[in-house]
């Protein structure tokens, strides 16, 4: 995965990851993220990882990097939050392709969707994975 295709962070807090999230938070009809529901589902010490795809990439090298990810977190078997912004520039990616491959990787119930940032125009959506 080149750095150039994309941006790659872990975020040092719950209170940065917000600030950061705003984005989402702001758009009209859009479901904002509970900081209280996040601590509780992932605990203090779960790591916070946004991926942002810059306005060149591919939905299906995005895709990609998420599962990479992902399965490299499930090595290490930590938690993690995966924060995942498409392109305004593409359609939606196959979501349903994602999950499935997602739950053959953790093979069993602990994937789910935790909020969907959606207004007129879909620009996003929102995931975290807990691997604890």
């Amino acid at each position: 995965m080149n750095d150039k295709e994309v941006s790659h962070r872990v975020f040092s807090s719950y209170d940065e990851f917000f600030r950061n999230s705003s984005r989402c938070q702001n758009q009209e009809n859009a479901i904002p993220l509970d900081k209280s529901e996040l601590v509780n589902c992932f605990g203090k010490d779960s790591a916070l990882v946004c991926y942002r795809a810059k306005s060149k990439i591919s939905p299906d090298v995005a895709q990609e990097a998420i599962l990479t990810h992902i399965e490299n977190r499930l090595r290490s078997s930590k938690s993690v939050a995966v924060i995942y912004h498409i392109s305004e520039d593409y359609s939606l990616i196959d979501l349903s392709n994602l999950l499935e491959r997602v739950d053959e990787i953790i093979c069993d119930d602990k994937c789910a969707i935790f909020s969907t940032c959606i207004n007129e125009t879909i620009f996003g959506v929102e995931f975290i994975f807990n691997f604890s």
